[in-house]
């Protein structure tokens, strides 16, 4: 057992460092590494967590949250972290105009920023009829679906 937490520790300093680096890709693959030890230790996941909330990088901790969840670990106490952690995200806002009685459809995907970089994804939209037969604006709610982000589509009929 000491092996294992020993094996745990050396792969979050090691993620550590490259985070601090700079190196995001090294960091996730040290942190899962640290995780496959262990999947059911939440203090693991809580420890990566803060790593990534210490560089500001929100959607890395919210990922390692959502695994521990996925994972069955502590749920209920982790759900309410995940959750604080999906208040912080931005709600992305797109504004659209058509003319009357034109057709219109929702995009698929939509740029999201993600670690502070712009990030092409797909979005599930929760009402998908787009009817311009009448003029005023419209709003269209959705969510991507690969980083459970939220994204709001203003359409403007005229």
């Amino acid at each position: 057992m000491k092996a294992t937490e020993n094996s745990i520790l050396e792969n979050i300093n090691l993620g550590s460092s490259c985070l601090k680096s700079q190196n995001f890709t090294d960091a996730r693959s040290y942190f899962e590494k640290a995780i496959s030890y262990d999947k059911t230790k939440s203090q693991t996941y809580l420890d990566i967590k803060d790593k990534y909330l210490e560089v500001n990088r929100l959607d890395d901790a919210y990922y390692f949250i959502k695994l521990a969840v996925d994972n069955n670990v502590d749920v209920d106490n982790i759900k309410i972290l995940k959750d604080e952690i999906k208040s912080k995200f931005n709600i992305t806002t797109i504004n659209e105009s058509v003319s009357i009685n034109s057709n219109y459809t929702l995009p698929n995907e939509v740029d999201f920023l993600i670690n502070n970089e712009k990030t092409k994804t797909k979005v599930t939209w929760k009402n998908t009829n787009v009817s311009t037969s009448s003029l005023g604006n419209f709003t269209f709610n959705g969510i991507s679906d690969e980083y459970d982000r939220e994204v709001n589509l203003v359409l403007t009929v005229k």
